[in-house]
């Protein structure tokens, strides 16, 4: 997904499913391997007052962007290009993004996730 969106190049989904398809066989199907193993707690919410943000940059240029569910039928969303960025940069923006349109909606309550750990802490 990388090459569409700083390639500016176009996936056929299809493709994009069979990579993933050979990855999920290539690791999880072969027997007999230590792996490490997380528990990762289930994400279960009801759609209400939740965001989502992420940001990305490469080669100088990035970008930004968030999802907000206001409910499970509604939604908003933004995204920027940032020219001149670094990853940390973008994720910022991405945050502060998401605040900022929470806060012109008169949000007070948000849950927030993302995948940043930097901006995890800060927040």
């Amino acid at each position: 997904m990388n090459k569409a969106i700083f390639d500016d190049c176009v996936i056929n989904p299809f493709i994009t499913g069979l990579k993933i398809l050979a990855l999920y066989r290539e690791y999880w199907r072969k027997p007999n391997i230590q792996r490490e193993r997380r528990h990762v707690h289930p994400f279960t919410h009801d759609y209400q007052l939740v965001g989502f943000f992420d940001g990305a940059a490469k080669e100088r240029a990035g970008g930004s962007g968030f999802i907000l569910y206001l409910n499970k039928e509604h939604f908003f969303q933004g995204w920027m290009g940032l020219a001149s960025s670094t990853n940390n940069l973008s994720e910022v923006t991405a945050v502060w993004l998401l605040l900022f349109w929470a806060h012109r909606m008169n949000i007070k309550d948000l849950k927030i996730y993302g995948d940043s750990l930097l901006i995890i802490k800060w927040l």
